[in-house]
């Protein structure tokens, strides 16, 4: 799975989708073939789908304002602790 393209389970989730429920267990033993980790997280992609979850989370654009900048406010409250 180290070397897999980085939306593979991504891929497999969208074609498993497209199969019916019967044919999907057998698709999953090719697409993931002995790769357990794999086969457990498109599983688990599959369960969060067809509970009418969202199957990722957007990835974070920028982190948040408290993490951006050095020198926040807990920084100097905390700094006094050193001396």
């Amino acid at each position: 799975m180290i070397n897999d393209p980085p939306n593979r389970e991504d891929a497999i989730v969208e074609a498993a989708l497209d199969l019916p429920l019967a044919a999907r267990a057998a698709f999953l033993d090719k697409a993931c073939g002995e790769d357990v980790p794999l086969r457990q997280l498109v599983e688990a992609l599959l369960r969060v789908h067809a509970h009418g979850g969202t199957l990722r989370v957007p990835p974070r654009l920028s982190p948040p304002p408290s993490l951006s900048n050095s020198g926040t406010s807990a920084d100097k409250d905390l700094n006094h602790l050193g001396n």
